[in-house]
């Protein structure tokens, strides 16, 4: 048995159905402690899944975001205490800016 559980999930960002919010995440349920997460803004392109903006963390990395949409592909290391409510800001600000981003990538 596993001492910890999985939740994962995907969602589309507006009408398209091309445009998907993909969220993971392995948390350990007696402490509530986070092991991994993923919070990913997908472009489904020429039936490829491709990655525009990606925040995660795990035990051997620490948390940072991939901005796939920039011309270098920069990756970020960033600041935050790892719980639920980062994850939840997180989905927050991809739904928030999941257009503006996927713009910056076609313009890339």
């Amino acid at each position: 048995m596993n001492d910890f559980f999985e939740y994962k999930w995907n969602e589309p960002l507006g009408d398209s159905k091309e445009d998907l919010l993909f969220v993971r995440f392995n948390f350990v349920p007696e402490s509530g402690k986070i092991l991994v997460f993923a919070v990913v803004q997908i472009l489904i392109l020429e039936n490829k899944f491709v990655e525009i903006i990606r925040f995660d963390y795990s035990q051997s990395e620490a948390f940072h975001v991939h901005k796939f949409y920039t011309k270098n592909n920069d990756k970020i290391y960033l600041d935050g205490v790892i719980d639920f409510s980062l994850i939840e800001m997180l989905i927050g600000q991809v739904r928030a800016n999941w257009r503006k981003y996927r713009l910056e990538f076609s313009d890339k």
